[in-house]
């Protein structure tokens, strides 16, 4: 079973405490600092406000890009403020009656009845974290069925023998038929097909070819998982029940340096996230899924250049 901890990962964590340890700490603890206390005197209400504004900035500069206006946003938003004020906050299991979604929400009540209605405010509107490409590709490079000897990611026949590309895709759960799959994954370089028909891996992370398939995913599977985090944190009691949830700054990194510190890190994540997608997919082998929920762990690489 493929799902080994090397000594060069933990070297680098113990390098990148090192590199903490060795003075960083300041510069981290100023900034956090100064950028806090900056907001200390204004209403809490302002600070919230400040807050949404600066991270919907971003946000707002990769929608128009591609054309979505505030108008499609706003519904969205619309959409989710009521989805959740109709199931999280009904009495005794039922959904929370118009009115008092219209009170929570600021809505009027004709759009709050519009929207169930048209059966927009439903489970429907759930995205699922399951990416089946790279749910595949997962399986691939971390299953011991679909590696070789030395637990690398093993080139596969289409359809021939035990263990086929067809087969991977099968035990993925996936709808997807095998040759869809085939494609997709060939269209983004994912894979490549030699002259004799065998399937070879070249990558174990799926990555969109095109930007704006990269703004969805990035949407579902980067916001959203950190955003899933903060709900919870923020309706947990207390300081017991947190999960994980840690950014490391610094705003003392001369522009010089940043595209090093990037490659860097960048090796390092990788690293890292390698090792727990081993161990995910380790015990993910021995169990099967009972609610369809998911469970991961979200690592990024970050410049700020709006905070000056």
């Amino acid at each position: 079973m493929r799902g080994s901890f090397s000594g060069c990962s933990r070297r680098s964590r113990e390098s990148t405490q090192a590199a903490i340890r060795g003075g960083n700490d300041a510069a981290l603890t100023t900034a956090a600092t100064v950028n806090y206390s900056e907001n200390m005197s204004l209403p809490e209400s302002n600070v919230l406000k400040l807050a949404l504004i600066a991270t919907i900035r971003p946000i707002a500069a990769m929608l128009l890009k591609f054309g979505v206006g505030y108008k499609e946003f706003a519904e969205a938003a619309k959409i989710a403020f009521v989805a959740v004020a109709s199931e999280d906050f009904g009495m005794q299991g039922r959904p929370t009656n118009v009115s008092r979604v219209a009170l929570m929400t600021g809505l009027s009540r004709k759009d709050v009845r519009a929207l169930r209605e048209r059966g927009e405010v439903s489970d429907q509107v759930k995205a699922r974290l399951t990416h089946l490409p790279a749910q595949v590709l997962r399986m691939w490079f971390t299953d011991q069925r679909y590696c070789d000897d030395s637990g690398v990611a093993a080139t596969l026949t289409w359809d021939e023998g035990e263990v086929s590309f067809s087969d991977l895709v099968r035990n993925c759960g996936s709808n997807l038929s095998p040759v869809a799959m085939r494609e997709e994954l060939l269209r983004v370089g994912a894979i490549k097909q030699d002259s004799s028909g065998m399937l070879v891996p070249l990558r174990r992370y799926f990555i969109a070819d095109s930007a704006r398939d990269r703004l969805t995913e990035g949407i579902q599977f980067g916001l959203r998982p950190l955003a899933l985090t903060l709900a919870k944190n923020v309706s947990t009691d207390g300081i017991r029940g947190l999960r994980f949830q840690r950014v490391v700054d610094s705003y003392s990194v001369p522009l010089e340096r940043r595209a090093a510190l990037e490659a860097e890190v960048t090796v390092r994540l990788r690293q890292f996230s390698e090792e727990i997608d081993d161990l995910l997919s380790e015990i993910g082998e021995r169990s099967s899924p009972e609610n369809g929920s998911a469970v991961g762990v979200g690592l990024f690489y970050f410049e700020d250049y709006d905070a000056k």
